[in-house]
């Protein structure tokens, strides 16, 4: 919640904790610990902290690679390992995981609850601002209408589900 209010100093507190106390009673490699790991590295993602957010990130993919592969988290953990790397100015390294996790999210898009639809719209977000950032406005442009009507779909399906 306070990720998506844009307050990511307090969602970083509130992640570091579920993270410490998740590794203490479920295990480092549970599901919901590597999901408290990931609220923690998209934190730490939104307040400019790349290299921070890069091992934590890995950790969680590499978790759910092998404990949920076809999960639409697993990919979102992908897309914010690329966004840890574009943070970094690793361009190259940073797109296919930004253009798979995407992806992947996209495919999974029907299995996602509504409010996690938040990450597949962060996610397509990084990747316009990967191009940017790495002088390529086209590209960026292409993304920026991608996101208009993904998100357009995204909010239907939000009013649709308040409906029900």
């Amino acid at each position: 919640m306070y990720q998506r209010q844009g307050k990511f100093v307090l969602a970083e507190d509130f992640a570091a904790k579920a993270l410490e106390g998740r590794r203490h009673t479920l295990g480092p490699e549970n599901p919901d610990t590597m999901a408290a790991a990931a609220d923690l590295a998209l934190a730490w993602q939104s307040q400019g902290k790349f290299a921070a957010s890069e091992p934590l990130a890995r950790e969680a993919l590499a978790t759910d690679v092998k404990k949920r592969p076809d999960d639409w988290q697993r990919f979102g953990a992908e897309s914010l390992v690329g966004a840890s790397l574009a943070g970094q100015k690793k361009y190259a390294e940073a797109e296919p995981l930004l253009l798979e996790g995407y992806r992947g999210m996209v495919a999974r898009k029907d299995r996602m609850a509504v409010p996690d639809l938040y990450h597949l719209d962060r996610a397509g977000e990084w990747i316009a601002q990967l191009y940017q950032a790495w002088g390529k406005p086209e590209k960026a442009a292409e993304w920026r209408q991608e996101l208009k009507s993904t998100k357009a779909s995204s909010n239907r399906q939000t009013v649709v589900a308040t409906k029900q």
